[in-house]
Parts: structure tokens; sequence; C-alpha cells
């Protein structure tokens, strides 16, 4: 099964509740190479304790893998696109949204849900899945499910990580600003200038389209 989680309320506590819970949960997640040996072990050992952890570098036949053994994929809708992503608007600025949830449809024809964790008072969470529709091509489904995470934004601001929208806003002005895309997120940031930040600069989503992979 393939769970699609954005940032939104604690999505990082959501799959290690789940596993908690005893549910067989594989993660894609970040190294933290950035952040020093003992902050970065520190961040990755809970999710270490009770999930299966994945990097952006591996090999993604891992997740083949895991779908063919009715395992749980835990995926951020909401990360870095790549230059394999599809460009859809997300609250009004152009995003560069993963293709590979679609991929792994068409591939596998995995069930696929929406989750949400929301961080209640005193310590407390409430997790909602609910089914995602799997028709249509790559724009079409993956425009819905953007749309879903718009309406979840838009319902509960509070809860959405809106810090997540302004990184990706500032990528796709590094991509236009620098007229392709880079393969890997690491590599964009490095990219960025102040002004890429800048919330009145927004680049034009036809532009973008037109955009390649960065040599």
């Amino acid at each position: 099964m393939l769970l699609l989680v954005p940032h939104f309320g604690d999505e990082r506590s959501m799959h290690i509740l789940m596993g908690m819970a005893g549910y067989p949960v594989e993660v894609i997640t970040s190294r933290y190479s950035g952040e020093g040996g003992v902050p970065g072990r520190a961040r990755l050992s809970v999710g270490g304790r009770w999930n299966s952890l994945h990097f952006p570098d591996e090999n993604p036949r891992w997740m083949h893998r895991a779908l063919a053994e009715n395992r749980i994929i835990h995926y951020s809708p909401t990360a870095y696109g790549g230059p394999g992503g599809v460009w859809l608007e997300l609250f009004g600025v152009p995003d560069l949204i993963p293709a590979t949830p679609w991929k792994l449809l068409q591939r596998t024809g995995c069930r696929v849900l929406f989750g949400l964790c929301f961080v209640l008072p005193g310590m407390r969470f409430r997790i909602e899945l609910e089914d995602m529709e799997a028709s249509g091509d790559l724009e079409e489904f993956t425009g819905r499910v953007m749309a879903r995470v718009e309406r979840a934004g838009l319902e509960h601001p509070e809860q959405y990580d809106w810090r997540n929208l302004l990184i990706r806003h500032r990528e796709s002005n590094t991509v236009a600003r620098v007229g392709g895309i880079p393969h890997d997120e690491e590599t964009l940031e490095k990219l960025a200038v102040p002004e890429d930040e800048n919330p009145g600069n927004v680049p034009d989503l036809a532009f973008l389209k037109t955009l390649g992979r960065l040599p």
C-alpha cells in the first residue's frame, strides 16, 4: 500500500506511531548529513527503531519489493519532485511535484491512501486515512492528490507546514533562474540566492514546464 502523507501536522510521528502499532511501514527520509553526526543520528534513531528507513539516493527497486510484500510505503507528495516531476500550482504558486506515486501506481496497481497526522493538545495525535482515486494520467492523478493537500491546508491552516511551501516556492524560483532542474534537492539549495525567497517573485508555470534536467 502506498500512503501519501504531506507536510501537515506531525507527519514524521505518523510512521513511527504506525510502526509502534505493528504496521510494516517503510519510509523515505533524508540522511540529515548537514546536521552533523550526533543530531543526524538522533533524528534517524527513533524512526529506525520502528520503521524501515530508505534514502533518496537508493535504487527505487525496494519500493516494488515492499508493495509486492504488502508492506506500507510512507511517501510525501509535497517533497521535491526532481527532473521527473510534474509542475502544478499549489496554493497559487508553481510547485514541482514528485511523479513517483503515479509511477508506482501504474506499475503495481497498489492501493493508495492519503494520510494526515493531527497534533492535539496534551502531546496527543489523531491519524486520518482515506482512499485516493487511482485513475487518470500523471497530471490528473497528481492534481487530485495536491487538491486534497490544499483542502487540508485551507481547512486546518494551523496544522499545515507552511515552511515547506516557502521552500518549494524558493526552489521553483531557483529552477526558473538557472534554467533547469537539478537531480537532487541539495544541489538546488546550493544554487539558491536570497531573491529566490521573495514572495512577490512568482515564476511562470508555462515557462517552468519547458525546462529540462540541469546538466
